[in-house]
């Protein structure tokens, strides 16, 4: 009942990337309104909801595809670190319900096959033992027809070999009437065919070692956090350097342009001058 460990890391990066996840952990914890404490009344919740799934990313790393990274890049980075680390263990817990649910399911499926082998057993020997019943009463009738109380195949197979007695082909009847009324008494007294039934306590052991196995869903994880998600030392986005450098560039920019503008302003004022004269 082992699921492969490629299997389940994919099962959990599935849930990880699911639409119908992120949307419940974004309604169970009302994220709309840590998202846009100020909106608008009429801004619809899914409108923020977009704004929330585009933000959180799900990536394999390139140097190494048994890792994933998540992210989610927001203004609050407390709130992002925190989010990102609970969808994490939102898409575990997925992941492992959908684990022990399917684990349950094919241990029901097990018991149920051994339970229905049992029955089916128990059911054949029912019907042999009522077989066996029939047999003997004709063999009765005949051996009592034929005077055959005692046991006829003594001296009918007397001086031959065991060999010979096991190989022989012998009627029920030569037993003798008396051991076949002794063993068909036997088999109406009997009210419980378990013991004569081969492999059946075998059958018993292996569904009572099934019943007997419990999935504690504590116990079990998807996957293996790495580094859960942290707070920035730095601005990841926007970013700040960048911004001031292309502000004082685009600042000198527009000073150089004003001042060659300013310049040319100048030079037509006096060529307009010059021809006023």
């Amino acid at each position: 009942m082992e699921a492969g460990k490629e299997k389940v890391y994919s099962m959990f990066i599935q849930h990880l990337k699911s639409r119908a996840l992120r949307r419940y952990y974004f309604n169970a914890h009302k994220l709309v309104d840590s998202m846009a404490p100020n909106r608008d009344p009429g801004t619809p919740v899914e409108q923020i909801f977009k704004k929330f799934n585009k933000e959180l990313s799900v990536s394999r790393m390139k140097k190494d595809k048994s890792f994933v990274q998540v992210a989610f890049e927001g203004a609050d980075a407390g709130l992002a670190a925190k989010w990102v680390n609970g969808l994490v263990a939102q898409a575990n817990a997925a992941t492992v319900s959908t684990l022990v649910k399917d684990a349950a399911g094919r241990l029901e499926s097990r018991k149920r096959a051994l339970r229905e082998q049992i029955a089916v057993k128990r059911k054949t020997a029912g019907l042999l033992r009522m077989d066996r019943l029939a047999k003997l009463k004709e063999a009765i009738h005949i051996a009592d027809g034929l005077g055959l109380k005692g046991n006829g195949i003594i001296s009918m197979m007397a001086g031959k070999s065991a060999l010979a007695l096991s190989q022989a082909n012998i009627p029920l009847y030569m037993r003798g009437s008396m051991a076949l009324r002794a063993e068909a008494k036997s088999l109406r007294a009997r009210n419980n065919n378990d013991p004569f039934i081969q492999g059946l306590r075998d059958l018993q052991e292996k569904l009572d070692i099934l019943a007997s196995v419990h999935i504690d869903p504590s116990q079990i994880s998807a996957m293996r956090v790495d580094q859960p998600a942290l707070i920035p030392d730095h601005y990841i986005k926007p970013k700040r350097k960048l911004i001031m450098l292309l502000a004082l560039f685009g600042g000198l920019m527009l000073g150089v342009f004003a001042a060659f503008f300013a310049e040319f302003m100048d030079k037509a004022g006096e060529a307009r001058r010059s021809e006023s004269a």
